[in-house]
């Protein structure tokens, strides 16, 4: 799925539905010339816009890759990785490759958001740096969090995900990793 822009800003994508999977080879791009787009799956940043339907299961699987970056001046875009937040069962599993870079020539990188009721980042690679300007923000944001060094504790049945626990369990290897591309906020 791509909505570019050779010439502008990218545009916007959003997916919803109850469940949701993008799979390991799936490839979602809003990029732009001159910025980067909006790429909403499952719910929109911080549900400030209750238009947009919000899963209760979110999965986006190892090997996808979703890009809203900035292509030669502007900032990065943004994309949203998300399944109800008040809603302790659900389930959000963001893994893949999430950009949101800015330009080659100037601008900031964007601003990536993966939140839930539950929360499993395992294996999720991130990227909002900026060439010539400020890198971009990767938010971190479940219902309830506990930063540990063992992992996360989801199982796989039938495709869904379940959390093994009440907290999302956040390793401190993923955050380490992911400040290398990123600032990141976690709330």
């Amino acid at each position: 799925v791509s909505a570019n822009s050779k010439e502008n800003i990218g545009g916007d994508i959003e997916i919803t539905a109850d469940e949701i999977v993008v799979s390991k080879e799936a490839k979602i791009s809003a990029t732009g010339e001159l910025g980067g787009g909006q790429v909403l799956v499952g719910g929109s940043w911080q549900n400030s816009d209750p238009g947009v339907y919000q899963a209760t299961s979110t999965e986006v699987a190892e090997g996808s890759v979703i890009d809203a970056s900035a292509i030669t001046k502007g900032d990065g875009g943004e994309v949203v990785i998300w399944s109800k937040i008040d809603d302790k069962s659900a389930v959000t599993y963001a893994s893949g490759s999430i950009f949101s870079r800015g330009g080659l020539l100037g601008g900031n990188g964007g601003r990536i958001e993966t939140s839930g009721g539950k929360l499993n980042i395992s294996g999720i690679s991130v990227d909002t740096k900026s060439i010539s300007g400020s890198d971009g923000t990767w938010l971190i944001d479940p219902y309830d969090i506990i930063i540990t060094s063992s992992g996360s504790d989801y199982s796989n049945s039938g495709g869904i995900w379940t959390a093994n626990a009440d907290s999302s369990q956040i390793s401190v290897s993923d955050i380490v990793t992911g400040l290398a591309s990123s600032n990141i906020t976690i709330s």
